[in-house]
């Protein structure tokens, strides 16, 4: 079911997202269209606390509420009254539309307890006992085509008669970020190249010993500056140790001590970006710097970065010519099929032109 287009335009619009950090850029073109369509309404966003720095100074924003996934501290109590202080909030908000971009619980039990007279999110097929089934008065109907995250976001702005030629992520750094990076460099003659090769979640990982060599190549024959970089979880500082143990030359590293907005100024000043599928290759897109991204089982039809000088580097997925899922606990062989050669090829080629245009539209994908 498709729903009607509002006889009045919104003055409160609210827009749910319950996920990850890269998710929540991915949304972003889908508010900027929100308030490109709607220039007087009053736009709030309702994230994980942990993504809220993502949209820090966006321009299509009035406001960002947070769900804090730990509930404010711990214990059942203390968590409860968290969900409480915002389910209150949303009620008092007075929003007339809302979109659920999530498609979960928490995310249909705050649409409906907001109050709002037009209440959107994608069809899924959901028993009566579940939030889902009873809280919107619209569901649009998924396309079965494969799209990109980007583009199903969008398209649960269809019922409201917006459309986007040309999307694009949307992430401000202030000047003082910025400087903040550019103090960072050692020298500005030499390049310098974010290497983000840890994810959280650790099948996503490329192998250690391959990406000792591509940061070794880098510092050496291209004469780059590597700035090595990693989450605070122990199992990607574990990893990360592991591939600095490996490396013959010496990157800059930044080992969990970064804030979001920090990683985002280095990523920026950067000349290029080397990572796996994870928020910071989301990043690197979002500000316009030229990536090279590793993917293994996750689909890059739908993660890929979306940015006009990006490449995706993914082997051969057995799992795919058989229709059947990947093995989440094995060795992903389309991540570790892409070589060092295929990866240097492509920073090489990056490094020459150095920067990309700011904003970014669509990614290439090439197999090694």
């Amino acid at each position: 079911m498709v729903a009607n287009v509002t006889q009045k335009p919104p003055r409160h619009i609210g827009a749910f997202l319950f996920r990850q950090i890269g998710d929540v850029l991915l949304l972003t073109p889908a508010l900027a269209a929100l308030r490109a369509h709607y220039p007087q309404a009053r736009i709030t966003a309702v994230v994980n606390d942990f993504t809220a720095p993502m949209l820090e100074n966006s321009p299509d924003l009035d406001q960002v509420w947070t769900y804090q996934r730990k509930g404010g501290g711990s214990g059942f109590w203390l968590r409860l009254r968290s969900e409480l202080a915002l389910a209150r909030r949303v009620r008092r908000a007075g929003f007339d539309l809302t979109l659920d971009f999530t498609s979960g619980d928490r995310s249909a039990i705050y649409s409906l307890l907001s109050g709002a007279c037009q209440r959107l999110t994608h069809a899924k097929v959901r028993g009566p006992f579940r939030p889902q089934y009873w809280a919107y008065t619209d569901r649009v109907i998924r396309s079965e085509v494969v799209m990109h995250q980007v583009r199903l976001h969008l398209d649960l702005l269809r019922p409201l008669s917006i459309t986007v030629a040309e999307p694009k992520l949307v992430l401000r750094l202030t000047e003082a970020e910025r400087a903040w990076a550019r103090q960072q460099r050692s020298t500005p003659a030499r390049p310098v190249v974010v290497a983000h090769l840890v994810a959280n979640w650790l099948f996503k990982c490329w192998d250690d010993a391959k990406a000792a060599q591509v940061i070794d190549w880098l510092q050496r024959e291209q004469e780059a500056e590597v700035w090595f970089t990693c989450g605070p979880a122990p199992a990607e500082l574990a990893r990360a140790r592991a591939i600095l143990a490996l490396c013959q030359t010496q990157p800059r590293i930044w080992l969990g001590n970064l804030t979001l907005r920090q990683l985002a100024a280095l990523i920026g000043e950067a000349d290029a970006f080397l990572g796996v599928d994870t928020a910071p290759m989301h990043m690197a897109a979002a500000l316009g710097t030229p990536l090279v991204a590793l993917f293994g089982p996750t689909l890059p039809a739908i993660w890929k970065p979306w940015a006009a000088q990006s490449v995706v580097l993914r082997g051969e997925c057995p799992c795919e010519r058989g229709g059947q899922r990947c093995d989440w606990s094995g060795v992903r062989a389309c991540l570790q099929a892409t070589t060092c050669d295929a990866v240097q090829t492509e920073l090489a080629r990056m490094l020459e032109g150095c920067r990309a245009p700011e904003n970014s539209v669509v990614s290439s994908e090439t197999h090694s």
